[in-house]
């Protein structure tokens, strides 16, 4: 139940981190695995350290779906249903290829090192979001604020 919980409060948080800034939080979002997989690594066999990174983890691996999500969303603009399905099918292939790897790093090195497999992932993902910004840089768009009643300006 605890998971739950902090799994929502990760998607309200990451909602609004890409409501103020898109580009921050997608770059961020891999950094902050990677920091908490060392964290996990870290903390070992100690139980209180390890749940309580466990949550910190649950709140922000949650945010993950909505991270890819919007950027999708906007790379996908003339093709929205197709954009949505890869986040489905690409999802279902994350998680396929990570229950593969973790298995083979539980058969070949045990369970006590999938936290580092977890964070060479996350160094991956960061070296990928990085390397899509520096291939096609973006331009902050200017957003109108909630209470702004102006509308906002066309491209």
């Amino acid at each position: 139940m605890a998971f739950g919980v902090v799994m929502t409060a990760g998607n309200l948080a990451f909602g609004r981190l890409l409501e103020r800034s898109p580009i921050r939080t997608v770059t961020a979002y891999p950094l902050l695995c990677l920091a908490l997989y060392l964290l996990l690594d870290a903390a070992g066999p100690h139980r209180a350290p390890v749940l309580a990174t466990v949550l910190l983890w649950g709140a922000v691996h949650s945010g993950g779906l909505a991270v890819a999500q919007s950027r999708l969303a906007r790379d996908a603009t003339d093709a929205p249903e197709f954009g949505n399905s890869l986040v489905v099918s690409f999802s279902n292939l994350g998680i396929t290829l990570g229950t593969t790897l973790g298995g083979a790093v539980v058969t070949t090195a045990g369970p006590r090192h999938l936290p580092l497999a977890g964070a060479a992932l996350a160094a991956a993902a960061l070296a990928a979001v990085l390397l899509r910004r520096r291939l096609h840089p973006e331009q902050p768009q200017e957003q109108p604020h909630r209470h702004d009643t102006r509308p906002a300006p066309t491209p």
